[in-house]
């Protein structure tokens, strides 16, 4: 067969890699950027966090179509990527249930995928932007040429810094494929309020997401404060939960999820008792973070120079419960070229279990142009692993 893969990330690659076992196959991978895999060498800030021992649990998502994404997931294994880059000759070492390449460099995935593809005769043609796909009686023609079979692997708009660089767009409406809103995901959300004081500021913590009065998603982990607001995996995770269409959405921070309000009450109070001739932003010193302290005393009308024993016990209780249930009013997420992936994409019903598109034959769609998206943590690069094997070994029979 000739096959074109509009798209040379990891998705891409992988389907080229797998349907090059079969010799009588001629694979061209058409990429808008002026090298292949540019995603893979910035994931996991550059060691490449290529895969999670938990793939298998619920951490992917849809927009809608949670029963085909419950079929789809049934055959994520976390082994199969293990096996398939182990025998590229890239070993791969496991921390916490996230896997790295040994080296620690997001490099070497490249390197490794690189060769390979060199070596199987894969043709790679570079900074060259495909927005419009021919179907044809006898296949698909793209830019000139024909082919017998074509996988979409155009990933996203994520990390992208022009507006025209994303292709998805044009190639859907030309295929008529129907598709969710996209948008930024696993990303920080900028806040209504001045952070610059929490800037940097890390803090473990439990976060919930509040949409139009109702409780959306939360989730716990490393929160952390940046001068547009909150930013850290629990709220990147978070962001793929912002519905599409909202009035106000908040995040309620705990940020003390192993205590209740009412044993923050107690402590304070003690504190207080300890120490009724100290300044409250010295004898709070050890309550928490101290730029936290500052602030959440501030929102709790306590001056930090004001003396304990004339810190009113409802102003405690403020305290205590700014501490464990301070909302922060969400004005957007961060853009694209902030996120790590783009979510929404081309609707799962229009695929069948094998990645093919339900309207043209042997047209595949893999990865991020696909509206799933996973947590932090590796999933969602093996989600792109994932269908791109499975597109590749369908198109090697």
């Amino acid at each position: 067969m000739n096959i074109a893969i509009i798209g040379g990330g990891m998705s891409g690659i992988v389907a080229a890699i797998t349907a090059s076992k079969n010799k009588n196959n001629n694979i061209t991978i058409y990429e808008r950027q002026k090298d292949i895999a540019s995603k893979i060498l910035i994931t996991g800030n550059g060691k490449c966090n290529i895969c999670n021992s938990r793939v298998s649990e619920k951490r992917h998502y849809s927009s809608f179509e949670t029963d085909r994404l419950d079929t789809i997931s049934k055959n994520f294994d976390a082994n199969k990527l293990i096996d398939f880059f182990k025998g590229l000759g890239l070993s791969l070492k496991e921390r916490d249930g996230y896997y790295y390449p040994v080296s620690n460099q997001a490099r070497s995935v490249y390197a490794v995928l690189s060769n390979v593809l060199k070596k199987a005769s894969v043709k790679v043609i570079t900074d060259k932007y495909i927005d419009k796909i021919v179907v044809n009686p006898e296949g698909y023609t793209i830019d000139g040429k024909n082919y017998d079979a074509v996988v979409l692997a155009v990933g996203g708009r994520a990390g992208i810094y022009k507006e025209n660089a994303f292709s998805g767009r044009e190639l859907i409406k030309s295929l008529e494929l129907k598709s969710s809103r996209t948008f930024p995901a696993l990303t920080g959300a900028v806040c209504v309020g001045d952070y610059k004081t929490l800037k940097g500021v890390r803090v473990d913590a439990g976060i919930k997401l509040y949409a139009d009065g109702k409780l959306v998603a939360e989730d716990t982990g490393e929160l952390q404060f940046a001068d547009y607001g909150l930013s850290g995996i629990p709220v990147f995770n978070l962001s793929s939960h912002v519905p599409y269409d909202y009035k106000e959405a908040y995040f309620e921070v705990d940020l003390f999820p192993k205590n209740t309000e009412e044993e923050l009450k107690n402590m304070l109070s003690d504190i207080k008792a300890m120490y009724p001739k100290y300044r409250a932003i010295n004898a709070l010193a050890g309550f928490t973070n101290i730029n936290i302290l500052k602030y959440a005393l501030s929102m709790a009308g306590i001056h930090e120079d004001k003396l304990m024993e004339n810190v009113a016990d409802k102003d405690l209780e403020s305290l205590a419960l700014w501490c464990k249930k301070s909302k922060h009013h969400m004005e957007r997420l961060r853009d694209y070229r902030n996120a790590q992936i783009m979510a929404g994409g081309i609707l799962l019903s229009e695929i069948d279990d094998n990645y093919m598109c339900i309207h043209h034959k042997n047209l595949y769609i893999t990865g991020e142009a696909l509206d799933l998206n996973g947590e932090c943590g590796g999933y969602n690069l093996y989600f792109a692993f994932e269908s791109g094997y499975e597109v590749g070994q369908k198109l090697a029979k």
